[in-house]
């Protein structure tokens, strides 16, 4: 029935054009979405949620395939955002892409310091 349920809500957000992130672990599933999804949200899930926040951005960088099995890209990316005292409220990957969520006033400084870090590098 929860399958049900986040079916319905990511086909429901996807036709308005909105975003939602969604991870599921062993206990528990995190929705990431954009402020416009959050009415859809609650009128499709109805349990309380364990914990919102607002403010959230996400930060997508995408890799060629060659970058896969390169050891230590993620975690190179973690500690440059983490040197600059940014927190980072969640990650989601795909085979050859990597999204980083983290307050909305950090995104400038954590752009320019991926920027620095891997297209400066590479002039």
């Amino acid at each position: 029935q929860v399958f049900t349920k986040l079916q319905e809500l990511y086909g429901d957000i996807y036709k308005k054009n909105g975003f939602i992130a969604i991870n599921q672990g062993t206990n528990e599933i995190t929705l990431i979405a954009d402020a416009s999804a959050v009415t859809t949200i609650k009128e499709v899930i109805k349990n309380t949620p364990k914990y919102v926040r607002a403010n959230l951005v996400a930060l997508e960088m995408q890799f060629d395939e060659k970058y896969t099995d390169i050891p230590g890209l993620i975690y190179h990316v973690i500690q440059c955002i983490t040197l600059q005292a940014i927190n980072i409220s969640e990650i989601s990957s795909t085979y050859t892409s990597l999204i980083i969520f983290i307050d909305q006033k950090d995104t400038k400084i954590a752009f320019d310091t991926l920027y620095k870090s891997f297209i400066e590098k590479i002039k």
